[in-house]
């Protein structure tokens, strides 16, 4: 009776079989779910990482394109400032020639001859 086994026997080891079997795909199932979100969350991952990209690239252009925009502005204002100086000076010169030639004409006036009433 070696090679035979009992009807309780065999039951047990088809439950056995069955539960460890049971175990096995809930385990195999779980691993593929997991694997399955790592490859979504990786995916994820690298569409934000290329947008961040992308969005560090237009921002570096966008700041070159400030950069360059503030120095013609700069340029421009230091321009009208050297402009305005340079008018002002002048205005300055032209405005004590005026003060001097009016002071040596009066001073060239003779005195007047305008008697008043008492």
């Amino acid at each position: 009776m070696a090679g035979s086994s009992t009807p309780k026997k065999t039951n047990f080891e088809e439950a056995l079989h069955a539960t460890i079997g049971d175990s096995v795909v809930e385990k195999e199932n779980e691993i593929k779910k997991l694997t399955d979100e790592n490859t979504d969350h990786s995916d994820e991952i690298k569409k934000r990482t290329e947008t961040i990209n992308a969005n560090q690239s237009n921002i570096t252009r966008l700041q070159d394109e400030l950069a360059e925009v503030n120095g013609k502005l700069k340029q421009k204002e230091n321009s009208f400032m050297e402009a305005y100086r340079l008018m002002k000076q002048q205005l300055q010169a032209d405005a004590q020639k005026i003060n001097m030639y009016l002071g040596a004409a009066i001073a060239a006036q003779p005195p007047s001859s305008v008697k008043h009433k008492k």
